[in-house]
C-alpha cells in the first residue's frame, strides 16, 4: 500500500466518526507491516473524558488483533481542517507506547475545491512526519512505579519550561524550528 492509499483510507474512515458534540470528525488509518490496515474514528461522549480519538481507536483495535509496536509501519490522521491535523497529547503518548520512534505519520489537511465539495471524501494533501517529532518528553516504561517518578516528571516539566517547550510535545510540528529540531534530534 502506498502513502496516498493510506491517506485515502483515513479520509474515508472519517465519515464514520461519531462526533455529535464537536461536529469535528477525525479518521485514522494504521498500516501494519503485514499489509493490514486498521481504521479508527473519533467516538465522542457527552462526558468529554470518555471520548476516544481516531488514532487511539485504530491503535487499540490493532492491539486487540494481536499487533504490537514493532508491527506498525505507518499511520495517517485526517480531519476537515485547513491545516495539517496533529494528534492530541494523549494520542501522542499512546503513539509513543504503540508505534516505533521512526514510524511515518501522515498529517492530512482538507483541500477545498468545487469538485471536492461535491464528494463526501473530498481531496486532501498530506505531509510526512516521524513519530519522534511529536513527543520529546514523555512517560517511559522505566519511570512507571519508581519512587522518584513524580520528582523526575516535575524536573522534566521544569526543564521543558526553561527551554520554552510545552511539557510532553513540541508545538511546531510540521516545520520545526532549528531550536526544536536540535532538542528533538
Amino acid at each position: 500500500m502506498n502513502n496516498e492509499e493510506l491517506v485515502s483510507r483515513a479520509r474515508v474512515a472519517m465519515q464514520h466518526a461519531y462526533s455529535p458534540y464537536s461536529h469535528f470528525p477525525v479518521g485514522a488509518a494504521v498500516l501494519y507491516k503485514d499489509g493490514a490496515v486498521i481504521e479508527g474514528v473519533n467516538v465522542e461522549n457527552v462526558s468529554f473524558d470518555a471520548t476516544n480519538c481516531a488514532e487511539r481507536t485504530a491503535l487499540f483495535t490493532g492491539v486487540t488483533r494481536g499487533y504490537r509496536k514493532e508491527d506498525v509501519a505507518a499511520i495517517a490522521i485526517a480531519g476537515d481542517t485547513d491545516t495539517f491535523l496533529p494528534p492530541c497529547s494523549i494520542c501522542r503518548q499512546v503513539m509513543v507506547e504503540l508505534c516505533g520512534y521512526e514510524t511515518p505519520v501522515y498529517l492530512i489537511k482538507y483541500v477545498k475545491t468545487t469538485a471536492a465539495h461535491q464528494s463526501k471524501v473530498g481531496s486532501s494533501c498530506f505531509v510526512l512526519e516521524r513519530m519522534r517529532r511529536f513527543v520529546i518528553l514523555h512517560f517511559q516504561k522505566q519511570q512507571v512505579g519508581e519512587r522518584h517518578h513524580q520528582q523526575q516528571m516535575s524536573a522534566d516539566a521544569a526543564e521543558a519550561k526553561v527551554k520554552g517547550i510545552p511539557f510532553g510535545f513540541i508545538d511546531c510540528l510540521v516545520q520545526a524550528c532549528d531550536e526544536c529540531h536540535q532538542i528533538a534530534g
